[in-house]
């Protein structure tokens, strides 16, 4: 089954020969949550207005911080920011953990831990808060 997100990305969505049906269903997730922490929030200034905060105008992960935020701090918001993101943009997921990893130079990491439709998983994401990049593995 083709996810909406991989039918938007699609540079050639008219060329069936492309789809594949028996795709693997932990890669697509893997590629769809990429997708959700690489994006920006439209608005960041919307946390009083539920329909909004809600809504896919503000689909992604802010990684806009005050510059005098500790590093501990940053760290600590960016986790709930991920939780936050995956329970109200990836329905594929139930009861969704982000957990702190160690932090080294620049690169912090986080373990999220979910239910997915098709079993448990468990994923080591690394955020380069320099270049503001995510890189997620199994």
């Amino acid at each position: 089954m083709i996810t909406l997100l991989q039918r938007l990305t699609d540079n050639n969505p008219k060329n069936m020969d492309e789809q594949q049906e028996a795709e693997d269903q932990s890669e697509v997730l893997i590629a769809d949550i990429l997708l959700l922490l690489s994006s920006r929030p439209r608005s960041y200034h919307v946390e009083n207005i539920p329909a909004i905060n809600e809504s896919i105008i503000n689909y992604g992960v802010s990684d806009v911080f005050a510059s005098d935020t500790p590093r501990l701090e940053r760290n600590s918001i960016m986790r709930e920011r991920i939780q936050t993101a995956l329970q109200r943009f990836e329905p594929r997921l139930n009861q969704i953990e982000v957990f702190p990893g160690q932090a080294q130079g620049g690169i912090s990491s986080f373990i999220i831990e979910a239910d997915a439709f098709f079993g448990p998983v468990r994923y080591h994401l690394m955020w380069d808060d320099v270049i503001s990049q995510f890189s997620l593995r199994n």
